[in-house]
């Protein structure tokens, strides 16, 4: 059994200890709750060479803006408002 395990740690491939990149396998969301975000060619602009790969999500919730939840103040993240969500499917 021991065998066995060491044979699988020495076959296992040891990661890359001189990657350029700062990050890689980044989540990132190109839009928040209002559905307002960057440019894809910005986001690419700014990704520049730090960042190796990042999966692009968009976000299907919209966030309602209610008067008499939040008065004037238009949240753009989920937990600034005890208002509701919706599903947004243009995303």
């Amino acid at each position: 059994m021991l065998a066995t395990a060491g044979l699988a740690a020495t076959a296992a491939p040891k990661p890359a200890t001189n990657s350029p990149y700062e990050l890689n396998d980044s989540h990132f969301h190109l839009t928040n709750y209002v559905q307002r975000g960057t440019d894809i060619h910005k986001f690419l602009e700014i990704m520049g060479d730090k960042v190796g790969r990042v999966a692009l999500f968009g976000i299907p919730l919209q966030q309602t803006w209610s008067y008499e939840n939040s008065g004037d103040f238009a949240p753009t993240y989920y937990l600034q408002t005890d208002a509701p969500l919706y599903y947004y499917s243009f995303t």
